[in-house]
């Protein structure tokens, strides 16, 4: 996928070092995450709960030109008594942020006519105010565990709409299709947790990727929460993981 990348903007947003992948599956994303970056495009995020999808959606922030706007995390509303909320949510990364919509496929049918006029740079109003005077230039980075295809096609979704907030498209792997980076992944938890870090042995790490992982990341944090709690100077066994990790 190639993406013209867009004119230079005052404020430049720093730029991250690409992480370096073990997996090819996580090298092949990385082309897409660096179209998503230098464009200014929505970008939809799609894959299971816990893979990273918010975390995602901040580093194409942090390496984007708008690194210096706001990035407003708004989360689709379950009922009316919320869309006075979710309107002010997006009303403060107007105009030249940025907005993590997570779940999509939450908004009613209502919702998601007043988010595409958002969306469209169309004038959306201030809850209980008058509309505002200019488009909107909001940038979307969408992030969902739910098949917004599906829902599309079934009318359960808006099709415009989706295709407005689906300009690139990134697909996180669950940890299961990129066991290679599993144990770089468990030290960066540990890093982040205890201090100094515990190393794995060979026989661990060979757990840890044989595991499939069925709560991604989520998972892998609480085990790395608990093997910080032991000493620091062991080098961790397969007997210092979880039982689920053992088998």
């Amino acid at each position: 996928m190639m993406l013209r990348t867009p004119a230079a903007a005052s404020g430049a947003a720093p730029r991250l070092e690409t992480p370096v992948w073990a997996s090819l599956a996580m090298r092949e994303m990385e082309a897409d995450v660096a179209c998503a970056v230098s464009s200014d495009l929505n970008v939809l995020i799609t894959g299971e709960a816990g893979v990273g999808k918010k975390s995602m959606a901040r580093r194409i922030h942090l390496r984007s030109r708008r690194a210096s706007s706001p990035l407003v995390v708004v989360r689709s509303p379950r009922g009316p008594e919320a869309s006075e909320a979710f309107d002010a949510a997006l009303l403060e990364a107007f105009p030249d942020g940025a907005v993590l919509l997570e779940n999509p496929e939450w908004l009613s049918p209502v919702m998601q006519s007043r988010l595409h006029r958002f969306v469209d740079r169309s004038p959306i109003a201030e809850a209980g105010g008058p509309p505002v005077e200019h488009g909107s230039q909001v940038r979307f980075v969408t992030a969902t565990s739910g098949d917004l295809f599906t829902l599309v096609k079934t009318r359960q979704f808006s099709e415009w709409l989706f295709y407005r907030l689906n300009a690139v498209h990134l697909t996180m792997p669950p940890l299961r299709d990129r066991a290679e980076d599993i144990p770089a992944l468990l030290q960066q938890f540990l890093s982040s947790l205890a201090s100094p870090v515990p190393r794995l042995s060979t026989a661990t790490r060979r757990h840890l990727v044989a595991h499939a992982w069925p709560g991604n990341l989520w998972e892998l944090r609480a085990v790395a929460e608990l093997l910080a709690s032991l000493d620091p100077c062991h080098v961790l066994e397969p007997e210092d993981l979880p039982p689920s990790l053992r088998r």
